[in-house]
């Protein structure tokens, strides 16, 4: 046995354990079913705090939008495309479809007004948003 310490003449040996490691075990155990019970609870934890978040998201989404129509942004009715023509007021994706197919099978419009050849698409609404238009 090795000695680790001496006192004068007095000999120090670390005393004798029964423990031997084993690494083919781990120190502590868990059952699968406490671990899966952990897991659960990280993972409704995480979900919890990611729906957390989306008000916020949408916010600043909303924010986004309205900032890109009252930036004194102009949408060219002859050159945007669906998602750009989606931000004219009252004007939804299927009226912004529309709006392309006119364009495909007539030609650039020659005016805003124009627009109103559109199906759905009323002089109202070409009133509403004549200062965010051009062609």
């Amino acid at each position: 046995m090795h000695t680790y310490l001496t006192l004068g003449s007095k000999k120090i040996t670390p005393p004798k354990t029964t423990f031997q490691p084993n690494a083919s075990q781990p120190r502590f155990a868990i059952s699968q079913n406490v671990m899966g019970k952990l897991l659960k609870a990280l993972l409704s934890m995480l979900l919890l705090c990611n729906l957390s978040l989306l008000p916020m998201l949408s916010a600043q989404a909303n924010e986004q939008v309205e900032q890109n129509t009252t930036s004194g942004s102009l949408i060219n009715i002859n050159q945007a495309d669906l998602q750009t023509l989606t931000l004219i007021k009252g004007v939804g994706q299927k009226k912004a479809e529309r709006i392309i197919q006119f364009r495909q099978e007539h030609g650039p419009f020659k005016s805003i007004e124009a627009l109103s050849q559109v199906k759905g698409i009323s002089l109202k609404i070409i009133e509403i948003n004549k200062g965010m238009l051009t062609y």
